[in-house]
């Protein structure tokens, strides 16, 4: 009884889906970590500070209690940590008081009821309270979906063979079908093998390139939204009118401008009752904002 063996990709759908979701996912948090030059802290704080705005969207800052004497000289009196609501708002819906979580179980860590703004300062990276991750994360969604059929539309494009054979032949034939998977330019065989081998032709049309577009589309969305430069828009440029390039440009300063100012606000606070000196500024200007600017000079000499 003849019997048909289909080769296949051995590697399932849902984990390259997770492979392009883990690829994004660090793609744009690597982003966002990279974004503020961050003054009046070290670097752990920093890192913890904006990892928490890219997940929780807030933080709290409190003072270190039960610090030994022989490492007060040399540790924070401030600490860093998630928080919850103690259940005691104003007439505006703001928390009156709230409690450090402490995650790591350590002693310096209030856990008790603390007055906001005179005894913990909370902090947020957004109007609205949330995290930049879920900000993002229905487009990251429609990103990954873009990439799986982008992988199917290319694998649409390889011609599929027919290789019928007898068991005699298997042995020869498994030979071939190993040199054809491996793209090499030149497969020698018997004649016979020839004989039963079959390209099919593939009706699939090729729509890639439009694929790709709306691929770089979503990722321009995603960069806009976060606050970061548009590759894609830099380097199609010429596709664009000068007023697109603006509008651009304006919404990523106005992101910018919004984060910053956010973030800004929790610092300022934390400086008036703790008396710290926390800054935050943006680590890079954006490419084509100087393009533009230097377009302005020359057009004003």
């Amino acid at each position: 009884m003849s019997r048909i063996e289909i080769i296949t990709d051995m590697k399932k759908g849902s984990d390259v889906r997770t492979q392009f979701k883990f690829f994004y996912d660090n793609k744009f948090f690597n982003l966002w970590m990279k974004k503020f030059k961050i003054g009046g802290m070290d670097y752990q704080e920093a890192y913890y500070l904006m990892k928490k705005y890219w997940f929780e969207g807030t933080a709290a800052c409190s003072r270190r209690i039960n610090i030994p004497e022989q490492v007060k000289d040399r540790v924070p009196f401030y600490v860093f940590t998630p928080w919850v609501m103690a259940e005691r708002y104003n007439c505006y819906d703001f928390p009156t008081h709230a409690m450090c979580i402490n995650t790591r179980a350590v002693s310096y860590i209030n856990v008790y009821p603390l007055e906001v703004d005179k005894e913990i300062v909370l902090m947020w990276c957004q109007a609205n309270h949330k995290g930049i991750y879920s900000s993002i994360e229905p487009k990251l969604k429609q990103l990954v979906d873009i990439e799986m059929v982008i992988r199917i539309c290319t694998k649409n494009q390889k011609a599929p063979w027919v290789v019928g054979f007898s068991p005699e032949d298997k042995k020869a034939i498994t030979k071939f079908i190993n040199d054809f998977e491996s793209d090499e330019p030149m497969i020698a065989t018997m004649l016979n093998d020839l004989k039963n081998t079959k390209s099919l032709v593939s009706a699939a049309p090729y729509v890639v390139d439009k694929l790709e577009a709306m691929r770089q589309k979503i990722e321009d969305d995603i960069k806009t939204m976060i606050g970061v430069s548009n590759v894609g828009i830099a380097q199609k440029k010429e596709h664009f009118t000068d007023d697109e390039v603006q509008t651009n440009n304006k919404e990523i300063e106005e992101t910018n401008d919004d984060l910053v100012d956010e973030i800004s606000q929790g610092f300022e606070r934390c400086n008036s009752v703790f008396g710290t000196k926390f800054t935050i500024e943006l680590a890079h200007s954006s490419d084509y904002n100087e393009e533009e600017d230097g377009k302005e000079d020359n057009s004003d000499e």
